[in-house]
């Protein structure tokens, strides 16, 4: 039975507030060293949200994604093949859910803490999501093990860009070792936490025998009878080519590691020619293919769509099914891509108008030296406003450090911690309220789910802060 799903109107209420903030405090502007304050409002329109939303290419390019991922399932869904291979996979851990459970999360924490991947992983979470489900866990579980743990990867990021050079790099650090210790140990202990939490809450909240696919709604594995005519194998090479792709085309670790294999194989492939003719520079597009680790969005919707066209003729679709198939899905995503959109209005909104940067330089105007729990709470609201760790790095870092730059080191360790702690719950999270979406959990299902943990981890964040304050780590 569908529930009401209520994240739209979280969402739109808090793209209100926003709005109204401007009407009230005045922003500031970034100068490159230091933010200048205003002295008066600068109010937004009602047609300012749309505006900056259509200026900004990775902003649409956000809801396109989704749109596209769904259409990839719908055609999915449309095989056979797909299906006996998930219901393989999960009754393969028939008698080992736990184990099973445990695996995927460690996959996802440590794939995001490493890779710093957050849109992006959208592409696995409903594959994943169906095994856990046919597992016979409930919807709340599969959130949890799945955009839970990665978002929890994301707090204790060791050394992804977006998720943690980024904040090394903002208060002008180099070594990506930084803070490093502390890092590892968030990470470490608030993986355990994660799976002891959702263990635990799955065993007391266990669903009846054969429920799966039931009562719980997966809208990208169907219902489907009969067994495969081909085999499995060749569709699981061409998702896993994807999932490889995509994780190393993504994922900007390379550089920041100062791993430069990637780029010189795509200059030796680009400059290579016959005869004088640059073949593959040509026939690639040059200017337009990108090396590994240097992919975007736009770049994964390739993939997609070309992914697509492969299934599709493997298992040999009509054209006109693998078409209706895909806009169907796209048709039933629709709202989800609207979400990040809306989601992205806050950070546009946010960031034109920085009334955020005159708030909080008042209250750390209150202290005279560092205190993590003032500048935690400025990472935390600018997480929520901001979505991904890169843009809170770039209004909250300059921000402290106008007042702390003598811990610049701890600044950047509180808000790498902060600003990712709070897209485990904050209706701006995009990962989070789509998949929240597409599995029908309303948003208040998730905090009565989740907020036990958050306390936890919130503890755990606060004593390896204390430690390092105190020189331990």
């Amino acid at each position: 039975m569908k529930e009401k799903n209520n994240i739209f109107k979280v969402l739109g209420i808090m793209l209100l507030a926003v709005i109204a903030l401007t009407w009230l405090i005045p922003g500031a502007q970034f100068d490159g060293s230091g933010f200048v304050f205003d002295s008066t409002v600068t109010p937004v329109g009602i047609w300012n949200p749309i505006t900056y939303l259509i200026g900004v290419n990775f902003a649409l390019m956000g809801g396109i994604f989704i749109l596209v991922v769904a259409g990839f399932y719908g055609v999915l869904n449309q095989t056979t093949v797909y299906h006996t291979m998930i219901k393989g996979i999960a009754k393969k851990f028939k008698g080992k859910e736990k184990f099973a459970l445990i695996g995927i999360m460690l996959f996802f924490a440590l794939l995001t803490a490493t890779t710093g991947l957050f849109l992006a992983l959208f592409i696995f979470i409903p594959f994943f999501i169906s095994i856990i489900l046919l597992m016979n866990y409930d919807r709340v579980t599969a959130v949890a093990a799945t955009v839970g743990a990665s978002l929890v990867g994301l707090v204790g990021g060791i050394f992804s860009y977006n998720a943690t050079f980024a904040f090394i790099q903002g208060v002008g650090e180099t070594d990506v070792y930084l803070n490093i210790w502390p890092r590892v140990a968030v990470l470490a202990l608030g993986v355990i936490a994660l799976i002891a939490y959702v263990l635990y809450y799955a065993k007391v909240n266990g669903l009846p025998k054969k429920t799966a696919l039931k009562d719980n709604e997966d809208v990208f594995l169907t219902k489907k009878t009969g067994k495969a005519k081909q085999a499995t194998w060749p569709m699981a090479i061409v998702l896993g080519i994807i999932l490889l792709v995509t994780v190393l085309a993504s994922t900007t670790t390379w550089a920041t590691l100062e791993i430069e294999w990637f780029q010189n194989a795509f200059d030796s492939v680009m400059e290579f020619e016959v005869a004088g003719y640059p073949l593959f520079a040509n026939i690639l597009g040059a200017g337009a293919f990108k090396a590994f680790g240097t992919w975007q969005i736009a770049d994964l919707i390739l993939l997609l769509f070309i992914a697509t066209i492969v299934i599709a003729l493997v298992s040999k679709m009509k054209f006109w099914d693998a078409f209706n198939a895909f806009a169907d899905s796209v048709r039933n995503l629709l709202p989800a891509a609207l979400l990040v959109w809306l989601a992205y209005m806050v950070l546009l909104v946010t960031a034109n108008h920085a009334f955020f940067a005159t708030s909080f330089n008042w209250l750390f105007g209150l202290f005279d030296s560092f205190n993590f729990a003032v500048v935690g709470l400025a990472a935390f609201v600018g997480g929520s406003f901001f979505l991904e760790g890169i843009f809170s790095s770039q209004f909250v870092l300059p921000l402290a450090l106008q007042s702390y730059g003598d811990s610049a080191s701890m600044v950047a360790l509180t808000t790498q911690l902060f600003s990712n702690f709070a897209l485990l719950f904050a209706p701006t999270s995009m990962l989070l309220i789509v998949t929240l979406y597409y599995l029908n959990v309303p948003y208040t299902s998730w905090l009565k789910y989740i907020w036990k943990f958050l306390v936890i981890l919130l503890l755990i964040m606060t004593v390896v802060l204390l430690l390092a304050t105190f020189g331990v780590f």
